[in-house]
């Protein structure tokens, strides 16, 4: 089972769009999936149409069991809900113990990937992520900004090497993609020649139209739109994801 944070501190990034679009093309290619919404805005469990949920991480989190929803064949969600904000709070006073108590309930599952899409504030949540986590992916848009994202992300990454020493950036994903802006091009060759360490992959995914559209109906690209743009870029994301554990 590999655990994935999907984190990144600047806004806007498309994190939410990647972990459920790539979350799907891991099930549709016949991996079990979990994906975990770790925001207090919910909005991984709000695409999915999973709320008002009788339970939720929050409720995980201050000790009871881990609440697993399926979505579909070889795709499951935990939901979040806005008490997140309250857990925190929890963990914070239990000390030490409270930084592994995501990792102690995903520890017990049978899944090929988890999935968590992580908050953009740094604090608990995204700290019990990190320390739960395999690697983290961090989906870059090519825009003003990008650099400083990924610098914050790297920060907390070393910060979690104490209490998690084998966790690693799983790479960097190129998300809302204008392909006829040259400045986009630009900052990705940047950012490339910036971050020659890390893994960028190549699958990058295309602003489009149809992603935009994804939340408003409630659904994920490949129900939404299966023959678009968006449904290939997250199709190849998890295919060259799947081919780097190979």
């Amino acid at each position: 089972m590999k655990v994935i944070s999907v984190a990144n501190h600047k806004g806007g990034v498309a994190k939410t769009c990647t972990v459920q679009n790539l979350g799907r093309a891991l099930s549709l290619a016949g991996k079990r999936t979990l994906l975990v919404d770790c925001d207090a805005q919910a909005n991984l469990s709000q695409a999915f149409d999973v709320q008002e949920a009788e339970a939720t991480l929050t409720d995980a989190l201050q000790g009871a069991n881990l609440p697993i929803f399926e979505v579909e064949e070889n795709l499951h969600i935990v939901p979040a809900d806005l008490g997140l904000g309250l857990a925190e709070e929890v963990l914070r006073s239990k000390g030490i113990s409270g930084y592994s108590a995501l990792s102690n309930h995903l520890k017990q599952l049978d899944y090929d990937y988890v999935i968590l899409d992580c908050p953009p504030a740094v604090g608990m949540i995204v700290s019990n992520a990190f320390i739960a986590s395999d690697s983290i992916l961090v989906p870059v848009v090519p825009e003003s900004g990008a650099i400083h994202g990924l610098d914050n992300v790297f920060t907390l990454y070393q910060d979690c090497l104490r209490l998690n020493p084998d966790i690693i950036i799983e790479g960097v994903v190129f998300t809302r993609v204008k392909t006829n802006t040259a400045l986009h091009s630009q900052l990705m060759e940047q950012i490339r020649q910036n971050y020659e360490e890390l893994y960028i992959f190549e699958s990058g995914v295309r602003e489009v139209i149809a992603l935009a559209e994804t939340s408003a109906y409630k659904s994920d690209i490949f129900a939404h739109a299966p023959n678009s743009k968006g449904a290939e870029d997250y199709g190849a994301l998890a295919k060259e994801l799947i081919g780097k554990e190979n």
